[in-house]
């Protein structure tokens, strides 16, 4: 488990020596899902769901078979995903901020390293720090985060996701 936890903080040190001695910055998009049994994608053996897109960036990148969470309740596994930290350490019981500086953490090693760094969906990890996001777009959040719909599986939102990911695109263009 210990192993588990220390892989978001290699990555980033990983990531972060990789990109200074890369002729220019490697793209970086973490999916990071809730209540998937480890053999939901297609790519993970999954024979009746089909994820074609996912399994396309799962060939073409780095998927993390072996990832474990320390305890179930999503905002802990973001803080933990985010900081690198065991939840004793971070701080993040529930839905609570961490404790962990913010340019200790994955996006915020990124951003100091010149990288453009977005996030979209929940968060629950407390109030979301916009500030450290170039991009950041929280969307169906209730004042019980236990009472979050699922958009994908909505109809009528999926015109606010296409809205969502045009926004994302410009904005990054712009900002280059």
């Amino acid at each position: 488990m210990r192993l588990a936890l220390l892989i978001p903080a290699l990555l980033v040190l990983g990531v972060s020596t990789w990109a200074a001695d890369a002729p220019a910055p490697l793209n970086i998009l973490i999916l990071h899902a809730d209540d998937w049994r480890y053999d939901t994608l297609g790519c993970a053996g999954d024979a009746l769901v089909k994820t074609p897109t996912l399994d396309r960036l799962a060939a073409e990148g780095t998927r993390f078979t072996h990832a474990c969470v320390t305890t179930s309740i999503c905002g802990v596994s973001r803080a933990s995903l985010l900081t690198g930290q065991w939840m004793s350490r971070h701080g993040n019981k529930g839905f609570a901020m961490f404790k962990t500086p913010w340019a200790e953490t994955f996006p915020g090693l990124l951003r100091a390293k010149g990288y453009w760094v977005g996030h979209v969906g929940k968060w629950h990890c407390g109030k979301f720090p916009q500030e450290e996001f170039d991009f950041g777009e929280l969307f169906d959040l209730r004042a019980d985060p236990l009472e979050e719909r699922n958009l994908a599986a909505d109809p009528a939102q999926a015109g606010q996701l296409t809205e969502l990911r045009n926004r994302f695109a410009t904005l990054q263009a712009e900002a280059k």
